[in-house]
Formats: C-alpha cells, structure tokens, sequence
C-alpha cells in the first residue's frame, strides 16, 4: 500500500505499507484508512518541525536584536548623563532651547546669570529674557536658525533679569 506524505504546505514524499507477515491478504478499507491517517500525521510532523526550526531562528535573532538595543539604550542612558553633567556643571551659562525658543533646560550658571530658577526659566521662551530693544532681532535670528537659514548664530545681546535689571551676554546658538 503507497500513501502520499503531504501536509497543506508541501510534499514529502511516499509512505509505503507493506505486509511482512507473508500471508499476502490485501489490504481492506480500515487499512487504507488507517496508512492514510497515519500519512497525514507524519506529514504534519514534518511541517511542524520546519517551522519549529523557523521559529527557532527567528527566536535566536530576536534575542540578537533584543540584547543590541539593550546595550544602545545603554549606551544612551550613558551618554545623556554625561551630557546632562557636562550640562549642568559647566562654569558659563548654558541651556538648550527648542527651535520655537521654549527654554528646555537650564544650568544654574545661566539661572544665577538671570536671576530665575531652573523651573521658572522652562516655564519662559528666549526672548522672554532678551531686552525689549532686542527682543525682535532675537525673534527673527530663532527663526532663521530654525528654517536652517542661519547655521551658527553669535550675537552679544542685552538680557533682562527677574530684578528687573539688564546685563550682557554672548549668546552662540
């Protein structure tokens, strides 16, 4: 008896049955029924371990993939905390200011400088410190570093402090 080995994604081959006891009885229709069974379960067999193999080197390149962006969030983590310290610590006013002018972080140098606390400066855009007779050319020279116009901008520029006073500062954006 010869029954085909497929499964719905592919071919095989053959299963063939044959009688070893001699007695040369053909086989009925249970028989065949039941090598057709079998046959099929074999088949299914073999497909699901091609696709345990898939899933297997999927698996292994995920863990891959996984263990690669663990390491560069990592290196990430790393490199925004020596940002963040160079940042902080440095002796001279610095901040970072998003491309619409929103103070987004302050050293305490610039917050001395000004006379704000960190958390009252985020709350303030640029030209909210830039003195009244300046604060049109500092709006304007915002938007042409923003639109790419302008690619470095140094200005000595008057500021306004929380006191109510002025002073001068170089500003390199």
């Amino acid at each position: 008896l010869i029954v085909p080995l497929k499964s719905v994604r592919r071919s095989f081959g053959w299963l063939l049955v044959a009688d070893r006891s001699g007695g040369g009885a053909p086989f009925d229709e249970d028989d065949e029924e039941i090598a057709v069974t079998l046959a099929t379960q074999l088949a299914q067999a073999y497909d699901n371990l091609a696709l345990y193999g898939e899933i297997s080197a999927y698996a292994g390149q995920l863990e891959v993939e996984i263990a690669e962006r663990q390491r560069a969030q990592h290196a990430l983590r790393e490199s925004e905390a020596h940002f963040r310290a160079a940042l902080d610590h440095a002796p001279i006013g610095t901040a970072l200011v998003s491309l619409a002018g929103k103070f987004m972080r302050a050293n305490r140098a610039l917050c001395e400088l000004v006379g704000y606390a960190p958390e009252e400066l985020e709350e303030l855009d640029f030209p909210d410190i830039v003195a009244a007779d300046d604060a049109a050319a500092a709006i304007a020279d915002l938007r042409a570093l923003a639109d790419g116009a302008l690619p470095v901008h140094e200005l000595e520029q008057r500021y306004r402090r929380r006191d109510g006073g002025t002073g001068w500062m170089l500003l390199t954006a």
